[in-house]
């Protein structure tokens, strides 16, 4: 049987970050950042830019099969964390509840966006994401021979996924940085408390200090001397050791790990 090979992409500013794997040895077979058209990606679905350079990956190489796994950069991402309701039963109405939620803070989203509920235990908030619908539909039709899509996942979710073993203490906060934005977001006893996604022209380390302020004084119990864990890379000196009177921890690809692991984690943006 002709196995596919796990082709891990991410939707980054920088490009379209791509790590084939061999299907039997888990190695990389190629990887590397394909260009994208950033004037094209000035349209009503921006993210095309993107799938349009995948493509041209994919009709390069037509015997091959795939398996798609995607990051999908937090720009192209609306979030929003749902309160627990104890009435609100079913799917149906998890989604109504979630969609007026968003609407509340983002207006009315463009036609055809999706809005997702993460399965969250009972009593506890839940974070929604909010994508283009047309984004999942547009990679499944990438070619003559076109991969199956495995998974999706905006790069808020799998960085925490990736991270979470590494976050210590009762109260923490969590960031990705990613090319003037950050998405940041409290947690507490594992429980989100907030999260934010914005942009910033020049995302510092001041600029993240400034947020983690603001978003500091809407919680119910401010999280004083939290630590903060940052995936990613800020803009301008190293990080300091704290910001905002918090401990600060970079999250890195540890040196002993393999050049293909290395690799495939620069890919995926972690």
């Amino acid at each position: 049987m002709w196995l596919p090979s796990p082709l891990h992409v991410a939707l980054a500013p920088d490009g379209l970050r791509f790590c084939a794997l061999d299907p039997l040895r888990r190695t990389v077979r190629e990887q590397g950042v394909l260009p994208v058209d950033t004037a094209a990606a000035a349209t009503a679905a921006p993210w095309q830019a993107w799938v349009h350079a995948l493509a041209g990956w994919l009709e390069a190489r037509p015997q091959q099969k795939f398996d798609l796994h995607v990051v999908l950069f937090d720009g192209f991402v609306r979030y929003q964390l749902l309160p627990w309701r104890p009435g609100i039963v079913g799917a149906a109405e998890w989604q109504a509840y979630a969609g007026h939620r968003m609407r509340e803070v983002y207006g009315e989203l463009p036609a055809g966006w999706r809005t997702l509920v993460a399965p969250t235990p009972p009593g506890e908030a839940a974070l929604v994401t909010a994508i283009d619908s047309g984004l999942p539909e547009a990679l499944r039709k990438l070619s003559a021979r076109p991969p199956r899509l495995v998974s999706l996942q905006p790069r808020f979710v799998a960085g925490f996924n990736h991270w979470r073993h590494r976050l210590k203490g009762e109260s923490c906060w969590f960031a990705t940085v990613e090319s003037g934005r950050v998405c940041l977001g409290h947690l507490q006893r594992g429980r989100w408390r907030t999260v934010r996604n914005e942009s910033q022209a020049e995302l510092s380390s001041e600029g993240l200090a400034e947020l983690l302020h603001r978003l500091d004084l809407t919680l119910d119990e401010p999280a004083k001397a939290a630590a903060v864990y940052v995936s990613g890379q800020l803009a301008g000196k190293a990080l300091p050791a704290h910001l905002a009177g918090h401990p600060l921890h970079r999250l890195q690809v540890p040196e002993r790990w393999s050049a293909g692991r290395r690799q495939l984690a620069a890919a995926r943006g972690l």
